[in-house]
């Protein structure tokens, strides 16, 4: 987990936009508290922090800047090694081994749109072409990985937590939106916030901005495109056991695929199956390898099976005790960092405490 943060505005007023990038750095250093960076060219200007997963060393420092491009990536690209093996015959090369690097590669090669539907990952990114003075924000498949933007009167800001454009804009909560997020509908949209004038890129989706011109938000992805006929057909008339035989083949390489750092790793587990089988394929390959759990105690509480996980795949569990009095200790906390009420998704809550016991242990990546 990355933070990045940017605007393009009028050139005479970005200078004072810049001067101001450390506070803004200094709202995302939670999620990057390993190193920052800023880059600032004509009216465009970016932020980003970093929490160093894949090339640990400055290589992988953020913004990626050259003569003609700048890029602030937060995420992971799942299959990056294998689109990198394909780039020296293509003619780019990659600088250092992190994935932001063949990202950068990649975008600089081909370009935004022939780039995006090859990730496999989770991501939000900023890519600015510095000759053209055009911005690509672009967000993953199913929006996992966080980026709003707000309209200005004389271009737009963007960032991965509302709060962070604080230093460049009024932040003020929207009345009405504030109304549905206590009914939890909020939650649920692709597009708005709970802050006026402040909005999301939808989950597979790009905001192109073009300095001077009104942005266009368009998909990049659509679900559908997941629907293969001929593929649920073969699976259909496969018998039980070869289509469980696909489904462990598919959820190995899943699983693998996401065992990439360079930090340690860890996972979230309940006790429950699919929490078990992830930290189980994860277990046999690292080394290194914590097991963390919530232990919401009370008649609810999944100790037990995740004590059993852990012992069965020998490894060591961390039980974090979270008792019904902290709901209202952590409430607060909470709600600053998902920037809604939290209403529909309570176990929030507990899931943060797991978190801070894996930051506590510097855990840096988590299956979950």
């Amino acid at each position: 987990m990355c933070g990045i943060a940017g605007f393009l505005v009028d050139p005479g007023r970005a200078p004072a936009l810049a001067r101001v990038a450390h506070d803004v750095a200094a709202v995302l250093h939670h999620r990057g508290p390993d190193a920052w960076g800023a880059h600032h060219v004509d009216g465009y200007g970016c932020v980003h922090t970093r929490l160093s997963i894949v090339d640990l060393s400055p290589a992988g420092n953020q913004p990626y800047v050259d003569d003609g491009h700048v890029l602030a990536f937060n995420g992971e690209i799942y299959n990056h090694l294998a689109l990198r093996a394909a780039l020296p015959d293509r003619g780019a090369s990659c600088r250092g081994s992190s994935d932001t690097a063949t990202l950068f590669a990649l975008l600089k090669r081909d370009g935004v749109e022939a780039t995006l539907p090859r990730l496999r990952g989770m991501f939000a990114f900023a890519w600015y072409d510095v000759a053209a003075r055009t911005l690509w924000l672009c967000r993953d498949r199913f929006g996992i990985k966080p980026l709003v933007y707000a309209p200005v009167h004389d271009g737009l800001l963007f960032a991965s937590e509302k709060r962070a454009l604080r230093p460049w804009m009024p932040l003020e909560i929207d009345p009405i939106q504030a109304l549905f997020a206590l009914v939890g509908a909020a939650d649920r949209s692709w597009s708005r916030t709970a802050f006026r004038g402040v909005q999301q890129v939808p989950p597979g989706h790009l905001l192109r901005v073009e300095a001077g011109r009104p942005a266009e938000l368009r998909p990049w992805f659509r679900l559908t495109q997941l629907v293969d006929p001929v593929r649920h057909a073969e699976l259909d008339r496969m018998p039980r056991e070869a289509v469980v035989q696909e489904f462990g083949r598919l959820f190995r390489e899943s699983t693998s695929s996401m065992l990439m750092g360079d930090a340690p790793m860890g996972a979230f587990v309940s006790g429950g199956i699919d929490s078990g089988l992830a930290a189980t394929i994860a277990s046999r390959a690292l080394a290194d390898f914590t097991l963390f759990t919530a232990d919401v105690v009370g008649p609810c509480s999944e100790l037990a099976g995740a004590t059993a996980l852990a012992r069965c795949l020998e490894r060591p569990l961390v039980p974090v005790a979270f008792r019904p009095a902290q709901l209202l200790d952590d409430w607060a906390r909470v709600t600053a960092h998902y920037e809604l009420p939290v209403i529909s998704h309570v176990n929030a809550l507990p899931f943060a405490a797991v978190a801070r016991a894996a930051r506590a242990a510097s855990v840096k990546a988590i299956l979950s």
